[in-house]
């Protein structure tokens, strides 16, 4: 009987300390910001029929996704130009690197169209910063 009950309250306590650790890992899991994903065209900086055999389209539009402040890639557009337009002005622009994210400045607040710069083609999307 008194083997019974050693096993019963240890059984008791594993089973409460599975359930600590998965309210744990479910808060921490609630507590972070979700990613929402950009949705990017693609456009020609240059007119195809004026400048013919300089524009090429690339394959695939590039998966974007934005999470707060921080902008992150499928892939890395080295020295390709980040830019943020509002009211048709330019408001920010970023050079970018080796890296496929991108942490925005927390000064920018509202929507904007996001453009991502390359020599023939460009692509762009909206985005809202500091709304949530």
């Amino acid at each position: 009987m008194k083997q019974n009950n050693n096993l019963m309250r240890k059984n008791l306590i594993f089973g409460f300390l599975i359930l600590s650790l998965l309210l744990v890992s479910l808060v921490t899991k609630a507590a972070e910001p979700l990613s929402t994903p950009v949705e990017l065209s693609v456009s020609p900086i240059t007119d195809p029929i004026l400048h013919p055999g300089q524009h090429r389209m690339p394959p695939y539009v590039p998966t974007v996704t934005l999470q707060e402040y921080t902008l992150t890639f499928s892939c890395a557009y080295v020295d390709w130009e980040l830019q943020l337009w509002q009211d048709g002005v330019e408001v920010y622009s970023e050079t970018l690197s080796s890296s496929p994210q991108v942490v925005l400045p927390s000064c920018l607040t509202g929507d904007y169209e996001l453009r991502i710069v390359g020599s023939s083609y460009y692509f762009h999307g909206y985005i809202s910063l500091g709304n949530g």
